[in-house]
């Protein structure tokens, strides 16, 4: 039984569930298992204001009578309590297969109090588990925490964690390929799931953060530590880094280990090659920390076909769900501190770039082997947003990271008695019996934000200037199937005015659709691009034009068009001639008054209808009822000038001929 992590639980300081210090520890184990034992203690000691102290059961005077001990054996499975438990003699189990650091350092996680991190209540933000993937009865490995017994302590959600489980864990043993139990949502982040090596830069923050909280009360550094850095307990005239970054206030590239390599590139013109493009020895580590100009984004593509290659990278048809041993590692994200893509085995997720969210990008190599061959990679700098200075009409956002106070809630069930001596309050009051109440814990989160520079307008995917676009012209173009292009028929005899649809047929050449799934064409000063047409994004380009030509060679679409342009946005249509309609902004709906010789001219007009809504009558039933409510539509309707009028053939004949 493989109990849980994330971060440490119980309260807002979790003092209910942390061991004094130091933690006193018995190690019933062989002499080799002890000394793994014992390099996984000095590990998190040497990260970490924690402290451990060994003790033998003989020695009786030396175990404090107030404090919980942990004995380590290795008789009963892999398995640990999470945090201090009721019992004074406090078991951590540590046999056969588990007998490795990497394991033996997620043990002592559960032993300080840490969760699973794949147990948060906020994991479904980040990953999926794979219910029909698990092996049956070992469904409760994956169950989620309470906030109630995790307190986060506003660490983000880390997939690199060496509390996570890897992406099979768990998993049934009767398919081939093994099915994957855990998928993170960025496809990207898969192969850092379930690493045993180290302890990730936010196991050892929140470690700190948890236990050493005040140990830095009487020092204060010159400025903050950048970057998600923090004032080491260890030293407190120091910063505390993510792996990668180094200096006085981890604000430049950490030196690298073993051969030179890597360092601080800012990034000004033309691509820059980086990489490793040779063999490597155990220990390598090289650290890029990559800087582009401000409101723009780092690219990134990795060279094929050799891409950090070791002996021990395995043939799998689903090699996306191996761990890597070796690895690039990409930190696109705005916080460069959380762990980022995984790169090994020549296998790549995409060919396509690496794109950063902000400015910065951190591009780590890490050899916990010897290897045949690391890697080739380009990365250059593009502006975002339509910051920079051009007359392009679109351009990717830029994004920003904006940190905000989340709430972590949870329910539960508490006693409620009647006030002392007052029994008769019972039958007629909320008291003595159990009710169900709610508590919240506020905490600091942070999301990104898309965000366009002065002159230009979000609209979902793009940054679209806001104005002086005269020379756009829209072409309607068919789609894939009739459900994506509407060709409405019309027959003119059958218009209503107090009916829109009449007169708009569904027959073969096609149906009635929201305006929101035609394709079209963009057509711009230098170039033509085919898109998905977007009602919101029509109307944006006709609030942000000055004029904006469509086009289509049959009338009835046009008139369709403008039926459905004036039901959704503001701004002025008008037929200009047969196969055009101009959209001009800032004046009310009108048709363009001109001669029809003999065709009907086409004018938008108003009507009424009744419509009905379902609405809640009674606040405290929350009973429904349905009211009735009159609204003005527009509608399409062909009419003659004066003095002629409509015939069955639709064409205006003069009045008495």
């Amino acid at each position: 039984m493989d109990t849980s992590k994330l971060q440490l639980p119980i309260q807002n300081v979790m003092d209910t569930s942390k061991l004094q210090l130091p933690i006193q520890n018995v190690m019933d184990t062989n002499e080799s298992e002890k000394s793994i034992i014992r390099r996984a203690l000095n590990y998190w000691e040497s990260y970490t204001c924690i402290t451990f102290e060994e003790i033998t059961y003989k020695d009786n005077s030396s175990v404090n009578e107030n404090k919980v001990y942990i004995v380590f054996t290795s008789n009963e499975g892999c398995w640990s309590f999470v945090g201090r438990s009721t019992y004074r003699e406090q078991k951590v189990s540590i046999f056969e297969d588990c007998i490795y650091e990497g394991h033996v350092l997620h043990e002592i996680g559960h032993v300080i109090g840490f969760w699973h991190e794949h147990a948060r209540p906020d994991r479904e933000e980040h990953i999926q588990v794979q219910q029909n993937a698990i092996q049956y009865g070992k469904q409760y490995n994956f169950l989620h925490i309470s906030w109630k017994d995790l307190d986060n302590k506003d660490m983000p959600y880390d997939v690199g964690s060496i509390m996570h489980y890897g992406s099979r864990a768990y998993a049934v043993d009767n398919q081939t390929p093994v099915p994957p139990t855990i998928i993170t949502k960025d496809p990207l982040l898969q192969r850092a799931l379930g690493q045993r090596f180290q302890l990730s830069f936010y196991d050892v923050k929140l470690a700190n953060v948890a236990y050493c909280a005040d140990k830095c009360n009487n020092t204060k550094l010159a400025q903050p530590c950048q970057h998600d850095g923090y004032q080491d307990p260890k030293l407190c005239s120091r910063c505390r880094c993510t792996e990668g970054l180094g200096g006085n206030y981890c604000e430049t590239a950490a030196p690298s280990v073993g051969d030179t390599c890597g360092g601080v590139i800012n990034l000004t013109g033309a691509p820059v090659p980086i990489g490793y493009p040779t063999s490597y020895r155990f220990g390598q580590q090289c650290n890029w920390f990559i800087k582009a100009p401000k409101n723009s984004r780092v690219f990134l593509t990795i060279t094929p076909p050799r891409i950090m290659e070791y002996p021990q990278c395995v043939s799998d048809t689903n090699n996306k769900y191996v761990e890597c041993l070796n690895y690039l590692e990409v930190r696109y994200s705005h916080n460069i501190a959380t762990t980022g893509a995984r790169i090994c085995c020549s296998y790549l997720e995409s060919t396509k770039p690496i794109i950063s969210e902000g400015n910065e990008m951190l591009v780590l190599l890490r050899a916990n082997a010897a290897g045949s061959y690391g890697f080739q990679a380009k990365i250059w700098a593009e502006p975002c947003g339509g910051c920079a200075t051009g007359t392009e009409l679109s351009h990717r956002p830029c994004s920003r990271n904006v940190p905000f106070v989340c709430e972590r809630q949870w329910n539960y069930t508490e006693w409620n008695p009647c006030p002392s001596g007052n029994w008769w309050w019972a039958d007629n009051k909320d008291c003595n019996k159990l009710v169900n109440k709610t508590a919240v814990r506020s905490g600091l989160c942070s999301r990104s934000e898309l965000f366009c520079c002065k002159g230009y307008e979000i609209n979902g995917t793009d940054c679209i200037k806001s104005s002086s676009v005269a020379n756009i012209s829209i072409v309607i173009q068919p789609g894939v199937s009739s459900t994506e292009y509407i060709v409405p028929t019309h027959d003119p005899s059958k218009d209503k005015e107090n009916d829109p649809s009449s007169g708009w047929g569904t027959g073969p050449r096609g149906q009635i659709v929201p305006l929101h799934v035609v394709d079209v064409e963009i057509k711009r000063a230098n170039d033509s691009v085919t898109t998905r047409f977007y009602a919101g994004l029509f109307c944006f380009l006709v609030n942000a034009c000055e004029e904006l030509y469509i086009r289509h060679g049959n009338r009835d679409v046009l008139l369709w068009f403008l039926r459905v342009l004036s039901m959704e946005c503001e701004g002025v249509s008008r037929i200009k001639d047969t196969n055009e309609i101009i959209i001009e902004h800032g004046k009310s709906i009108e048709v363009e008054t001109r001669s029809c010789n003999t065709n009907p001219c086409t004018q938008v007009k108003f009507g009424t209808r009744t419509i009905s809504k379902v609405v809640v009558c009674n606040p405290i039933t929350l009973q429904k009822c349905t009211v009735y409510e009159k609204e003005t539509y527009p509608f399409i309707s062909e009419t003659c000038c004066t003095g002629y009028t409509k015939h069955s053939n639709g064409v205006c004949m003069k009045n008495g001929t």
